[in-house]
């Protein structure tokens, strides 16, 4: 099975809704968080154009990019090259964060990335629910939870709670993983 097609699953099976299609990309919304996941053919982006390959990427319009790999650090770096020439050339500073993924243990490695993609903007998932405790940062709001889902876990191996809350009025995120069995 492709890496595409198993990312694809796994997303879903998380409350993604994917947005656009392609054959190495998919472009995925959680609410308002929009994720892409590229899979590459190759490890490496020689002779790019950076605005072709940043639409095609949806760099201009995503929050995170998930890359899915064999040497997916590799890419990233060449990614991030990539985004400072848009920055240098073009004035046009991209703000998306770049997760590898290796394709070798796809299972655990997009376990994670979903979720550093989650608490990477947990405010644009959706109002949340103000069930937190108050804040340990700034003590003057309650955290709101943006994400609670209950998962099996590919890393550890048993089911597992995934929390994410946030602080509407500093911006605190955090991210929590319980273990339940």
């Amino acid at each position: 099975m492709k890496d595409c097609q198993k990312v694809e699953e796994y997303i879903a099976g998380r409350g993604f809704k994917v947005v656009e299609h392609k054959s190495d990309l998919l472009y995925a919304a959680l609410g308002n968080l929009y994720v892409s996941f590229w899979c590459p053919e190759k490890s490496h982006i020689f002779d790019v154009d950076p605005l072709e390959l940043a639409d095609h990427l949806k760099l201009f319009n995503s929050d995170v990019l998930v890359v899915v790999a064999y040497r997916p650090y590799l890419v990233i770096d060449e990614l991030q090259s990539v985004a400072d020439r848009i920055n240098r050339w073009y004035g046009r500073d991209l703000g998306v964060k770049l997760i590898g993924v290796n394709a070798a243990d796809i299972e655990e490695g997009l376990e994670e990335a979903v979720g550093h993609a989650m608490a990477f903007r947990p405010f644009k998932i959706g109002q949340g629910l103000g069930d937190g405790d108050i804040c340990p940062n700034c003590a003057s709001a309650r955290m709101r939870i943006y994400v609670s889902e209950k998962i099996f876990s590919a890393k550890y191996r048993s089911l597992i709670s995934h929390i994410v809350m946030g602080c509407p009025s500093c911006g605190l995120r955090i991210r929590r993983v319980e273990m339940l069995s």
